[in-house]
């Protein structure tokens, strides 16, 4: 029996599909699941998901949130989601990658020319722009 998984942000329903496996970016380590698991809360770190169903691969982004397994389902509730499905064409596709590879890189040249605390509000902020970017970017190639 597959797994089924949901994905879910406050405000829509980002995913629901089945999958033969799972694996997503817990707070403290990657974690993956099969049909079987034993029941699991996760907090979720932002990073990409990766749902396996007969030998395909499909890859969403998820921003920080928490992760419950439990009779064969997985329940991700998180604060913003990105499904690189959701493109209708190649070209936005494409486009999508670029801007989130630049947004990437622009807040990497933020955090690298910092000078102040690294407590600070704004260097924060450019990390967490930059771990969004990247699962992006993770999810789109």
């Amino acid at each position: 029996m597959p797994l089924r998984i949901e994905i879910v942000t406050p405000t829509r329903l980002v995913f629901r599909g089945t999958a033969d496996s799972f694996a997503g970016p817990g707070a403290i380590g990657e974690f993956g699941v099969l049909p079987g698991h034993l029941p699991l809360l996760a907090a979720l770190r932002t990073g990409v998901v990766t749902c396996v169903e007969k030998g395909r691969t499909r890859k969403l982004a998820v921003g920080p949130g928490f992760a419950e397994v439990a009779h064969d389902r997985v329940l991700l509730l998180t604060d913003d989601a990105f499904d690189p499905e959701s493109f209708a064409t190649t070209g936005e596709r494409d486009e999508a990658l670029r801007a989130a590879t630049a947004e990437r890189d622009s807040a990497d040249a933020r955090m690298r020319s910092w000078t102040g605390p690294i407590d600070a509000t704004e260097f924060v902020d450019a990390g967490r722009a930059y771990e969004w970017a990247s699962a992006r970017v993770g999810a789109l190639t």
